[in-house]
């Protein structure tokens, strides 16, 4: 009757961790669906539909929407990802490359994007604007 009453409570005690885990794994699910979404906006350069995934800082200011209609991107690689210690936090690097139809000219970026989980609005939101279209 004791080694049952242990393993009971062994249960329950183990119980609030597998719970942990299956939110962090909810979590990154959230944020694979996220990225892709808003990798195939810039892909398709939608640039205002992946402006919606972007929490700029106060007094940030908004893309200039009709300047950006010249940029084409051509290719989107993610490079790499990590997870940050928070659990909330992830550390993206991406390589995009474009035409600027204006210039006719072929240019490639690689930028680091912060994603930040919003526990309020179950989402993840990129910390800085879109990328720098040069």
């Amino acid at each position: 009757m004791r080694r049952w009453m242990i393993i009971g409570l062994l249960l329950v005690l183990a119980l609030p961790a597998g719970c942990a885990s299956f939110s962090d794994s909810a979590r990154m699910g959230v944020f694979e669906a996220t990225a892709r979404s808003y990798e195939r906006a810039i892909r398709w350069s939608e640039f205002e539909n992946a402006y919606g995934f972007v929490r700029a800082p106060a007094g940030a200011a908004v893309p200039d929407f009709e300047q950006l209609k010249n940029i084409r991107v051509t290719n989107y690689d993610e490079i790499g990802a990590k997870l940050l210690p928070d659990g909330k936090t992830v550390e993206q690097i991406i390589r995009v490359q474009y035409v600027r139809t204006d210039r006719m000219a072929v240019r490639t970026l690689t930028v680091i994007q912060r994603w930040q989980y919003d526990d309020k609005e179950k989402r993840w939101f990129l910390q800085k604007g879109l990328p720098e279209f040069r």
